[in-house]
Order: C-alpha cells, then structure tokens, then sequence
C-alpha cells in the first residue's frame, strides 16, 4: 500500500517516493523468503539435522547460520503475536533487523509462559507501530527493543515475583589489549540513574570527562549530592516509575525511589507555565523530559535528560520560554536546527514536531515520554490488562518448561 500527501497515516517508510517504495519491496521479499523458509521447518517431513540444514541455506542466500537462526526465531515469534503479524503483512513497514530485536527482547519467561502477557504485548507492538498522522517517523529497533523491554518490566509484577530472586548485581573487567581496561557493573534502573547523575554532575561541576569523575568518585572522598527526576503516575494504581535513559523501573526499584524521594510534585503544572528568562526552569526541563522522552530528531534516540531545550519560536523574536514552546534537542541536531538546514513545527497538545526539509519534504516525530498522550493512555490500558489477569484462578508459578514452539530440528541450533 503506498501513500501520498493525502491526509491518510502512514510511515515515512511507506511513502510513495521512488527510494521508499524500493526500499519497501525489498523489505516485503526478504519477509516473503524467510516466512517461506521458516513454513518449511514446520512441515512434518522436514525434521533434518540444524547443520546439515543451516549450511545448505547458508550457500543458497550468502547469510551466516546464526543469522538463519534467528531469522526463523524472528518468524516463530510472529505466530505468537497474530496482530502483529497481520499488521506487519499488509504495511511491510518492519524489517527483518526490527523483526530480530523484538525476537530477541521477548525471549524470556515472562512473554512465553504467560498467554496473557502475549496478548498484551501483541496488542502493545500493534497499536505502537500503527501510523497515526501522515509521513510519521517509524520507530526503529533500539526505540522499539526500548519500549518493550519497559514494558516486560511492568509485566514481570505478577504474583509470582514475590519469591523471585533479586536480578544478579554484576561487575566485569575487560582487557582492551592496548594497557587499557574497561570495568562494568550491572544495577536495577534506580540504582544505575543514581550512578548516571552522580558522574554526570561531579564531571560537570570540575570540568573533566565522564570517565575521570566516575574515577575519582570512587577512588576519592568526594561528598556530592544529585537530584533525580522520576516520574510515575499517580493516576494509575501499581505504575512503574520511569526516567529518561533507563526507562521503566522494576517494581522493587519503583519502592525504593519512592522511599528515597524528598519531594512529590505534580509535573502537570509546569505544562503551562511560562518565564520571563531565557532558560527554562528547573520544574518546566522535567515536564519537557517527561513528555519528549528522548531528543525530538527523527531517529535519535539520546535521552532528553542530555538534551538542549530549543525555542520553536526563537526567543529573540518574542517566542515564549515555556513548555508549549519548547522541545529536546541534543547538541548536534540543535545546530543543525540553528544552522538554518532544517526547521519545524511543534503542536504542543499532542507533543507533535513536524519536521521541514529544504527539498520540500516532511516528516512528524512523536513524544515518547511518560507524559506525551499516547503512553499515558496505554498506561491506563496496561493497568485494567494487568488488573484482570491478576483476578483469574489458576497455578502461578511455571510448571515445566516453556511451551514456545521451534522449529523442527534434530540437535539443538547453534543460538
């Protein structure tokens, strides 16, 4: 289906310009080759050796046998998330390296042993990657694996959890082999923005990089004190706290931040608010990283928190210093915005920017924080699914190992 400047939605992906319309039938016939392909791997009389399989498939298309693996997995997955799929069949807006992530981020028990969560994540991918205005931006993989895995956090709540082992805290060395090394930890989403902030705001404070703070915060006795803004609603019962780069909390990390918090406000107030000042205030960046989420150019996916806010009006020539005026720009798209390359539009009340190129073309970027309409409905939404699976009788805890279904192999693939 292709589309034109008619009114309709659509993704910017399926517009009818020549480059989009290749570019969508080379998605749709690598689509076609491998749902063939994985129809194959279902038929009876096709249970084989993976090897023997995987290598003749891998001379045939030039692919490696992983990438045939998870190729398949990508196809196994579809079957569980049937709107999905449909949608997916009649836009063929997803490609196959999209098709992977959401494979990959749904491989855990809290998708496959829960009919339920299927039904809600099934609804949650169609409703996300269904245009909603004309020459929308499409979501890509890392913004799509994103929003899912915020919303596995959420899902993970059932009762089972409540004796359910805490996620392991982890720390790595790795050799660069070049006298260098580079350490790592692993830390719940609270725990891992307190981390984030504290880096980020000593580096700032002493003018030195980010790896030299996080250095000598631990090395030194270093007294500092950091501000987090966390967000969570206070309309819906059991929310998920959220901020910008770790996304949603796990329930566990949710109580402590609400624990630790010294002050509860209501963000919604700064909607309106407007300052004599240049600069926004403290009270409006929050509401605006609440809403935008992420930095406004199409595809960028760096967290608002890191972001310029950019008059949409220029304040120069009498644009209002308020959120209705204001967007998240990181530094390298704000002077491209200011270098006069690209300019837009922003429709504060849906949290829209439509972005206008100098050939003539369009696109619409949609808010993607917890404030922005969109995910506050389907917040709402969320809570009433998780409320009612939560009133059905039945055994909770797994039973036996998870019913996914796979390919008919003899001896496991190489994944």
């Amino acid at each position: 289906m292709w589309h034109s400047n008619t009114g309709e939605a659509y993704y910017a992906v399926c517009s009818d310009k020549p480059k989009a319309r290749k570019q969508r039938l080379l998605r749709q016939l690598e689509y076609d080759i491998w749902k063939g392909l994985f129809a194959e791997t279902e038929a009876p009389q096709e249970v084989r050796d993976w090897s023997e399989y995987a290598a003749g498939l891998s001379a045939d298309l030039g692919v490696s046998e992983t990438m045939i693996a998870n190729n398949l997995l990508a196809m196994d997955t579809l079957i569980a998330l049937p709107r999905f799929q449909l949608l997916v069949e009649s836009l063929y807006h997803a490609n196959m390296i999209l098709l992977r992530k959401i494979a990959a981020t749904l491989c855990c028990d809290t998708f496959w042993d829960h009919p339920d969560n299927q039904i809600i994540v099934d609804e949650f991918l169609t409703e996300f990657l269904t245009p909603t205005k004309p020459a929308q931006v499409m979501p890509g993989p890392r913004a799509v694996g994103n929003r899912l895995e915020d919303l596995l956090r959420e899902l993970r709540d059932a009762p089972e959890t409540e004796e359910s082992e805490p996620a392991a805290r982890d720390h790595y060395v790795e050799d660069n082999k070049d006298g260098t090394f580079t350490t790592s930890s692993t830390w719940d989403g609270y725990t891992t923005a307190q981390i984030d902030e504290a880096i980020r705001a000593f580096a700032a404070k002493e003018k030195i990089s980010l790896a030299e703070a996080h250095a000598r915060l631990i090395l030194e006795d270093i007294d500092l004190s950091v501000v987090l803004n966390v967000y969570k609603a206070s309309d819906v019962a059991d929310a998920c706290a959220w901020m910008p780069g770790t996304g949603n909390f796990s329930p566990e990390a949710t109580e402590a931040a609400e624990r630790d918090a010294k002050t509860v406000r209501d963000i919604m107030v700064a909607k309106d608010r407007v300052t004599a000042q240049y600069a926004a205030t403290g009270l409006m960046r929050a509401y605006i990283n609440g809403r935008d989420g992420t930095c406004r150019w199409p595809g960028c996916n760096r967290p608002a928190t890191h972001t310029d806010k950019d008059h949409c009006v220029d304040w120069s020539k009498g644009g209002p210093t308020s959120p209705n005026n204001l967007v998240s720009l990181c530094r390298h798209h704000h002077n491209r915005k200011t270098d006069g390359l690209v300019h837009y539009i922003f429709e504060p009340i849906s949290g829209d920017v439509y972005w206008l190129f100098r050939d003539g073309t369009w696109v619409v970027d949609e808010a993607d924080g917890p404030l922005a309409p969109r995910n506050a409905r389907w917040k709402v939404t969320l809570n009433q699914r998780k409320k009612r699976r939560r009133q059905k009788a039945g055994p909770s805890k797994r039973t036996g190992p998870p019913t996914k279904r796979a390919p008919q192999f003899e001896g496991p693939p190489p994944f």
